[in-house]
C-alpha cells in the first residue's frame, strides 16, 4: 500500500542519513531490539566512518513472511578503497533490508540465514 511504501521510504531516508552523517545512535534506533544488541559503535565506525552513500533507490517491496517486508535497495557508496569489498573508492550496491512493523513505522530486522548483498565497482 501507499502508506507502507511511504513508511519504508521514511526509514530508508533515515538509514542513509545516519550513515552519511556518521550518526551511530540514529542508525541504532532504526533496528529492532535483537539487531541493536549486535550493533556496536566500533563496528559502525569501522564500516561507515568514511562512507558517503548516494542515489539510494527502493527497487522493490515484497512480503517476506511472518509480517516482514523485504525492501530491495540499490545505491552507490564512496569510501576509501581499503574499506571497499571491491578495493575501489566507488561501489554500486544492491541490498535487501528485512523490515518489521513497530509502532506505526518500520525497523530493520535480521536478514535470513545465507543472505548476501551484491556489489560491483563503479
Amino acid at each position: 500500500s501507499h502508506a507502507q511504501q511511504q513508511a519504508v521510504l521514511n526509514l530508508l531516508t533515515s538509514y542513509f542519513t545516519a550513515i552519511n552523517h556518521h550518526d551511530y545512535q540514529q542508525y541504532l534506533d532504526l533496528h529492532d531490539a535483537q539487531q541493536q544488541r549486535d550493533l556496536t559503535v566500533g563496528a559502525f565506525d569501522s564500516g561507515y566512518r568514511k562512507t558517503k552513500d548516494s542515489a539510494a533507490t527502493l527497487t522493490s517491496l515484497t512480503p517476506a513472511g511472518s509480517g516482514t517486508l523485504a525492501a530491495a535497495v540499490s545505491f552507490t557508496s564512496h569510501q576509501p578503497a581499503s574499506n571497499s569489498p571491491t578495493d575501489t573508492t566507488c561501489t554500486d550496491w544492491n541490498i535487501t533490508l528485512y523490515l518489521r512493523s513497530q509502532s506505526g513505522s518500520y525497523v530493520i530486522g535480521a536478514s535470513p540465514s545465507g543472505y548476501h548483498a551484491s556489489y560491483s565497482a563503479c
